[in-house]
């Protein structure tokens, strides 16, 4: 064959390739190339992307869609509710509070890395989050109340009050190095204490663990499927009664 028919074929076939790799692309990811970020700093209603909170911002979410994504940056705060949902993650990065509130829904994981003292930070009575849901470091209130968690629920090293109640938890629940300030400065709705980890169906393993500071601690009235293990909790410590096949430690 002619050298150059081969070569004018060979061209015309990378180019089909090319072609071809282009469409099947676009066509399995037709909203990669198109995703949008939007900045939130007042009320958002309707249909978004992506959300950020930028630094030292407020945003509520009323009712909102947001399809992908929520960030929320250093010294925000994010305010979810009436039925506002989020198809991805939610996470504040030393936010200022991240609270989620009245049927919202987030398909993904919320992770809460920080909050002020005098705030409250955490998701309430018929919140959903699909995947794990982690909150940490927060100064203020952490607030997990008759809400339903997917993954993991995992509560760590904070420093205010702790309120785990009434939760549906489809895997493992951990309670672990937080300091718990005095019962006088904490504000609980059922129960007197600085932590109440109190009336959680859990389906995994719930493990309290390490928790220090002079608050009142409460670990009572939790279903666990698997193992409930409760240790070096400093008192005032109250560890049951629980339902677990197994228990291990200060609860009973």
């Amino acid at each position: 064959m002619n050298p150059i028919l081969i070569k004018l074929r060979t061209a015309i076939g990378t180019v089909i390739a090319t072609l071809m790799s282009i469409t099947l692309l676009t066509s399995l990811s037709p909203r990669l190339a198109h995703a949008d970020t939007t900045t939130c700093t007042t009320v958002l209603t309707g249909t978004y992307d992506n959300v950020v909170v930028p630094s030292g911002a407020d945003c509520i979410l009323a009712g909102a869609q947001v399809t992908g994504n929520v960030r929320v940056e250093s010294g925000a705060s994010l305010h979810a509710i009436a039925a506002t949902t989020i198809g991805g993650n939610v996470h504040g990065i030393h936010s200022r509070f991240v609270l989620l509130q009245f049927q919202t829904q987030v398909g993904g994981n919320l992770h809460i890395h920080g909050g002020d003292a005098g705030t409250t930070s955490g998701f309430d009575i018929l919140t959903s989050i699909g995947g794990n849901a982690q909150i940490e470091l927060n100064a203020g209130k952490t607030f997990v109340d008759a809400a339903i968690v997917g993954g993991q629920l995992h509560i760590m090293r904070n420093s205010g009050c702790i309120e785990a109640e009434f939760n549906t938890v489809g895997g493992n629940v951990r309670v672990e190095d937080n300091i718990i300030p005095l019962v006088s400065v904490c504000l609980l709705g059922n129960v007197s204490g600085g932590m109440s980890v109190t009336g959680n169906m859990v389906s995994g393993n719930l493990m309290v663990l390490r928790n220090t500071g002079d608050g009142a601690k409460q670990v009572a009235g939790n279903t666990v499927a698997k193992k409930l293990t409760c240790r070096d909790n400093d008192p005032p410590f109250l560890g049951g009664p629980n339902t677990s096949p197994t228990t291990e430690g200060q609860c009973f």
